[in-house]
């Protein structure tokens, strides 16, 4: 694609957004800025771009390409006006794979994708590959725009995949459940976005989840060799708690890894049958599996003293991935959980909370109706934030095997990013530990 003729606004000025605009200089003629947040408009104004806040489409259909964010909803009454004008509307993903140099391995799902798509780049750069993951994980897609790679292992979320169909060589759909309703409308909208990882490919191969209730969907519309795995049911690579096996045979060990429960022996079956598909060997993609350190706030261990153990699962931002982490935890727990809600019930937890939980503390603006749902189960006590919350949870662990954050919930009602979320626990937890002695 020449820019050098094109006048080309960016919508969002999150990290995609800064992305774009640093690829963009002195490659477009003119680059323009659509933000809707008033308080980046301080960082605007200092970078000399044209900008307005708020997002017009009087403004945008100046532009002769418009290259939409993530954040932003792919079919928000202001970009239907634009596109209506005749002016070309790209998601910064298609954008990107314009200018690529690397082939591509595409993995969506409502959990675990963060965890498979740097487990597999692990895997591929200990093998000695030049790969890289980036996407939802990291970079954004068009920071390697133009750079020679083998792979770049790309997560990708339903945000971006309502805005874009990648040609990938691999697809993976690790599963899907509810979230992110509020965005999409409905659940089967949620997942066919995610579905689109799958229209364009023709060339290639895909990884995908047997035991997932939409396995049959993605039978039909898959165009390529399916390497299929499951915890559940037959399967080319079926998981157990042990470990992963092909047949009578075990390919790779639980024991010998870092990750915690079935639902990451699942991520690690999609990561071996990635890189087995590209080719490497079994000895190669063990050495990738048990060498991979855990991603910070996802079940991650970060302190343990006196027999209880503390774990930060702040990216559990659904009730399935709650349900998972309860799954992969022996003993019995004080859970922190709450936030800004999706749109789920929490009673499907039920189970799970009488047999893994001691106490539950609530936080955020779910607080009420976690208890409301879950409160004849066990305790459930409010808090006001979460530092109080783990004031709280540090004094009721007597009768429990240590404390764990999975607020099945967003971070937005009290903090910019579950990272955010997961560091002030992290660092409640590590004060009170150290103050304790």
């Amino acid at each position: 694609m020449d820019l050098s003729q094109k006048k080309v606004a960016i919508v969002g000025f999150g990290r995609t957004g800064r992305s774009l605009l640093k690829f963009l200089k002195g490659r477009a003629r003119r680059v323009m800025v659509s933000e809707a947040d008033p308080s980046r408009e301080d960082e605007l104004r200092s970078l000399g771009v044209e900008y307005e806040i708020g997002n017009s489409p009087g403004f945008l259909a100046r532009a002769d390409l418009v290259l939409v964010s993530p954040g932003v909803p792919w079919k928000a009454a202001f970009l239907e006006e634009v596109r209506a004008k005749g002016v070309e509307v790209l998601g910064d993903v298609d954008f990107a794979l314009k200018f690529m140099k690397a082939r591509l391995v595409g993995i969506t799902g409502s959990n675990g994708k963060s965890t498979t798509v740097a487990l597999a780049a692990h895997i591929l750069k200990k093998a000695g590959l030049k790969a890289e993951a980036c996407g939802n994980i990291g970079a954004p897609l068009v920071e390697f725009a133009g750079r020679k790679y083998d792979y770049l292992v790309v997560e990708l979320s339903s945000y971006q995949l309502e805005a874009n169909s990648p040609r990938v060589l691999v697809s993976s759909i690790l599963n899907c459940t509810p979230d992110h309703l509020s965005r999409h409308g409905s659940f089967e909208a949620y997942c066919s976005a995610k579905e689109r990882v799958l229209l364009l490919q023709r060339h290639g191969f895909s990884v995908l989840n047997r035991g997932d209730p939409r396995a049959q969907i993605w039978e039909r519309k898959v165009k390529v060799e399916t390497k299929w795995f499951s915890s559940s049911g037959e399967a080319d690579l079926e998981v157990r708690e042990d470990g992963g096996w092909m047949g009578r045979k075990m390919v790779f060990e639980a024991a010998k890894m870092k990750l915690l429960g079935l639902h990451n022996m699942e991520n690690a079956a999609a990561a071996f049958l990635i890189a087995r598909g590209l080719g490497l060997s079994g000895d190669k993609i063990r050495e990738g599996l048990y060498s991979f350190q855990p991603l910070e706030h996802r079940l991650e261990v970060f302190a343990e003293k006196e027999g209880k153990v503390f774990i930060n699962d702040s990216k559990a931002t659904n009730v399935d991935s709650v349900k998972r982490a309860l799954q992969a935890l022996k003993g019995r727990f004080v859970l922190i959980m709450g936030g800004r809600g999706k749109g789920e019930t929490y009673r499907s937890l039920a189970p799970l909370v009488r047999a893994k939980v001691s106490l539950i503390v609530a936080i955020g603006e779910e607080a009420e109706r976690i208890k409301e749902e879950l409160g004849e189960e066990v305790p459930v006590l409010l808090a006001p934030s979460l530092s109080e919350a783990v004031e709280v949870s540090m004094g009721k662990l007597s009768e429990a095997d240590g404390l764990l954050l999975s607020p099945a919930c967003a971070s937005f009602d009290m903090f910019s990013s579950f990272e955010e979320r997961g560091r002030v626990f992290k660092e409640e937890v590590l004060r009170s530990l150290a103050h304790d002695g």
